[in-house]
């Protein structure tokens, strides 16, 4: 079950539920031996997705930012968070950190693209 962070920022860590986002959107990695970020756009939708290899027992997160374009703080907000847990650890959060950094520069583009007379 998703928990709302920010006025567009969800997240959830069922891991069941998140398999099965993975699959349904074809994009489920070939293997899960190691850490991994994948983001995925559907629609105005923004979704950033952690898998974390533990010893213990792995964890998945995936972060939803509704109509990214128009909400950019969400995006600095998580950012934050993450260049916070990358100086604890820095393999299991840094690619996330990179992703979310990428998609920000984007989001100028995806906006014009989304919304054409609001970018004219």
């Amino acid at each position: 079950m998703e928990k709302q962070l920010t006025d567009n920022l969800y997240i959830s860590n069922e891991a069941v539920e998140i398999l099965d986002f993975l699959a349904d959107q074809k994009i489920t990695p070939a293997t899960f031996g190691k850490n991994q970020t994948i983001s995925h756009i559907d629609g105005v939708d923004l979704y950033l997705i952690l898998f974390i290899k533990r010893e213990e027992k792995d964890e998945f997160i995936k972060f939803t930012f509704k109509d990214f374009t128009t909400n950019p703080d969400s995006m600095f907000y998580l950012l934050n968070v993450l260049k916070n847990l990358a100086k604890e650890d820095y393999q299991m959060f840094n690619p996330a950190q990179r992703k979310l950094e990428e998609m920000i520069h984007m989001r100028p583009v995806f906006h014009a693209y989304y919304y054409p007379k609001a970018a004219a």
